[in-house]
């Protein structure tokens, strides 16, 4: 994957630099956020399953269950201590019986055995929604965190549908053709375009 592709300093300035001319409504969202920094996370493994804790439940709520998990783990999520702790005990923090079945997936397809950087965008979620209990949305978070592809439109996660609507005025999830059509001047910077409307209506910084 070339260099201009993945996002890091020097490209999320170029990319945001452009949004700012390109979108007056992402202008006033940027501007009230002058020193967030987005962060990818170089552990592909903590990725996906952070991902799969956080389906389908607030940031909010993802956080507080995540941090019972590294408790649970001694502060540190390893496929060999996640392999470790119960059924139970991964009840009573709050997972459901269907993630931690996903979570055990994960630990046994062990994700850091591929070279993830050298696959396109469509390689990539081709080899993840083949590990049972990830479908696009969790892809899509993994080609955004921990792969910082630039361009990724998470068109079905609820915040962005959320954000949207409350930034543009307009109904998504009545139509959801148009939030193609409102994210097509964001090409080839919708990352970058996703991530500050997530921060537009959750001040904890969405990361996975």
């Amino acid at each position: 994957m070339p260099n201009d592709q993945i996002l890091n300093n020097e490209t999320w300035a170029i990319g945001v630099n452009q949004l700012i001319e390109k979108d007056p409504v992402l202008d006033s969202i940027i501007a009230k956020f002058p020193h967030e920094k987005f962060s990818r996370n170089p552990n592909s493994f903590l990725t996906l399953a952070q991902s799969i804790v956080g389906q389908q439940i607030s940031v909010k709520a993802a956080a507080a269950i995540w941090q019972r998990l590294e408790k649970l783990c001694r502060n540190k999520i390893t496929i060999n201590a996640l392999a470790k702790i119960s059924e139970q005990e991964l009840k009573k923090i709050g997972l459901s019986r269907q993630k931690i079945a996903y979570l055990q997936g994960l630990c046994v397809f062990n994700p850091s055995k591929i070279s993830w950087s050298k696959l396109s965008n469509d390689e990539v979620i081709s080899e993840v929604t083949a590990i049972k209990g990830i479908g696009m949305w969790t892809a899509e978070m993994f080609l955004i965190f921990h792969l910082g592809r630039r361009d990724i439109l998470p068109k079905t996660d609820i915040g962005l549908l959320k954000a949207i609507e409350l930034n543009y005025k307009v109904s998504v999830r009545q139509d959801p053709e148009l939030i193609i059509d409102i994210a097509e001047k964001w090409k080839p910077w919708r990352t970058i375009a996703t991530w500050y409307l997530w921060k537009s209506i959750d001040p904890i910084a969405v990361a996975y």
